[in-house]
């Protein structure tokens, strides 16, 4: 059965693999470590986060330079891409809903409202509106 949590899930575990495989061939090849998967809803009838923030990171490996007659006879260490797959998925699976957090977290919501509200009067738009609509 197909539902939105799942195609967007699968949206996900697909876009990291294709970046995964990307980065693992790529000349020198890196180490793909998915840090965090965070999920926010522009739409507010939307059934699932329809706006998501990955945040990657790519650590180049640096292998010996090639040596046409192996004198030096150090390999480059393998990447294990099933590895770095798997890690991508279960970081995937603890997307966190961060309208949810800010909605049972009351402390973190309103410093995110003040301080969103300062940014605002920085840029000469009302602040004190902003502050009125979500507080």
């Amino acid at each position: 059965m197909k539902t939105d949590t799942g195609i967007q899930s699968l949206f996900l575990v697909g876009l990291c693999k294709w970046l995964l495989g990307l980065s693992t061939s790529q000349n020198p090849p890196s180490i793909m470590d998915v840090k965090n998967v965070l999920g926010y809803r522009v739409n507010a009838g939307a059934e699932v986060e329809d706006m998501i923030s990955i945040a990657i990171r790519f650590n180049p490996i640096h292998g010996p330079t090639k040596d046409p007659i192996n004198l030096a006879g150090i390999a480059a260490p393998p990447i294990d891409e099933c590895e770095l797959a798997t890690t991508a998925i279960k970081r995937i699976g603890n997307l966190l809903d961060v309208d949810d957090y800010l909605a049972s977290e009351g402390e973190i919501r309103r410093e995110m409202i003040e301080t969103m509200s300062e940014l605002l009067e920085a840029a000469r738009y009302d602040g004190k509106e902003y502050r009125k609509l979500y507080s």
